[in-house]
């Protein structure tokens, strides 16, 4: 399973209601909070969504080029970022009950994908 890895980039992911223990009917945000240790163009993260999850709503967020929502992830894309600590959200709708596997987020440059950086997997449970 994927290690923690970070150099130019760090990702980290993180539930609105501050735990991995979402309830069903009940909209949550999974927040990416990516660090730019030096400034990048061409940048795409990928936020993977738990199973027993859709999306509430499909907005795109501030600093982004594109946007796209997958049944899996959503890859956000972005021309331009300097230095520094930007936030990503994904406002989701926990339908089912059960344990999932929240799989790690990740940044990369698309032209460069050896740069990049990614969490580890997580559990996250839906009552």
């Amino acid at each position: 399973s994927p290690v923690l890895t970070k150099g130019d980039f760090e990702v980290t992911t993180r539930f609105s209601n501050g735990a991995n223990a979402l309830k069903a009917g009940e909209a949550v945000t999974l927040i990416a909070e990516v660090t730019v240790k030096k400034d990048a163009e061409y940048i795409m993260i990928s936020i993977p969504i738990p199973g027993g999850c859709s999306y509430a709503d499909k907005r795109k967020g501030y600093k982004e080029a594109h946007r796209e929502y997958f049944k899996h992830e959503t890859a956000i894309f972005c021309q331009k970022l300097l230095q520094g600590t930007y936030t990503f959200e994904v406002n989701l709708m926990p339908r089912y009950s059960g344990v999932y596997t929240l799989n790690p987020a990740k940044v990369e440059l698309m032209y460069f994908p050896t740069f990049s950086a990614n969490n580890e997997v997580e559990k996250v449970s839906v009552k």
